[in-house]
This record gives structure tokens, C-alpha cells and sequence, in this order.
């Protein structure tokens, strides 16, 4: 299945193509396996991958989607490392917390840390009023011999009443 959305300008049910047969769920998983994802956010910024996506999660809360989580497939981890490198680059994300974590794999004393964590900023957003990005490489649970996932999440964050 190849994903090709565009939440550029709203980002509802619709605009992922959410369907019919699920739309009383609040949760939904695309995959395995994704083929090629596209996906476009406001200012002009977007995801693209054309393979090695393993599954994509959406949330959403009434029609407005509030999270969509992407999965790569399974990855040593040097390969978990890069991929972790490219896409915070491709979304300003803070590099520190991965590097670190990565040079605990790599020390006088490796110390296998299951998770590690980059969050957006507070207030950073993927474009004007988009939703803010983190990343996590996290432990793999599917007996692949590789393991590690690496996952790019989008939150919209609740706008309040002024």
C-alpha cells in the first residue's frame, strides 16, 4: 500500500483517507508492510520515504487526526543511527539524546539502552500550525535479528479557545 496524503491544510480523518469500515475507531494501523509515503504538512515541508516503512499508526480525536506515528522496519544499530540521523536532520529535531545513546552502544562499557528519545522544542511545529515532531528507536519485538525500529511522530497539539 503506498501512502500519499496531504495534511498541509487541515488534517482530518478525510485528508489520510481514513476508512469507512473504521471510522467509529479512535486508532488505526496501516501496515505491514507500507510501501512508498509521501506525506505533506504546512509550509511545504514533507516525509518522504519510497520503502523500509514497516507500519504507519493514526489517532485521532473527533474527524481531526491528532498523531500520526511511522515505523521503519527492523535495524541494527548502526543502521537505526543513520536513519535516526536523516530523519531528525529532515525535521530540526535535537541530535544530542541520539548521539549519546548511540555512543553508549559503542563505549569502553556498552550499555544497550532499549530506548532513545528526540523531541521537538516546545512550540516547533513542522510548518505554521502543523503538528510538532519527535523520534524514538526503539526495542524490536518481531524476532528479526535486527533490533531496533526507528519512529517518526507527528502530535498535533490541541489548539485552545482565545
Amino acid at each position: 500500500m503506498n501512502i500519499d496524503w496531504d495534511v498541509s491544510r487541515s488534517h482530518t480523518m478525510d485528508d489520510v483517507h481514513w476508512r469507512a469500515k473504521d471510522r467509529d475507531l479512535s486508532s488505526i494501523e496501516i501496515g505491514p508492510p507500507v510501501g512508498a509515503v509521501h506525506i505533506r504538512f504546512p509550509g511545504g515541508q514533507a516525509f518522504t520515504a519510497t520503502d523500509g516503512i514497516e507500519r504507519i499508526g493514526l489517532d485521532r480525536e473527533g474527524n481531526s487526526l491528532s498523531d500520526v506515528s511511522i515505523f521503519s522496519g527492523s535495524h541494527t544499530t548502526e543502521e537505526a543511527y543513520r536513519l535516526a540521523i536523516t530523519w531528525i536532520a529532515a525535521f530540526k529535531l535535537p541530535r544530542k539524546s541520539i548521539d549519546e545513546w548511540y555512543a553508549q552502544q559503542h563505549g569502553p562499557v556498552q550499555h544497550r539502552t532499549a530506548a532513545a528519545t528526540s523531541i521537538a522544542p516546545p512550540g516547533q511545529t513542522v510548518g505554521p500550525h502543523g503538528p510538532e515532531p519527535s523520534l524514538e528507536i526503539l526495542d524490536d519485538y518481531s524476532g528479526d535479528a535486527r533490533p531496533l525500529v526507528v519512529a517518526l511522530d507527528f502530535f498535533w497539539v490541541p489548539r485552545r479557545p482565545a
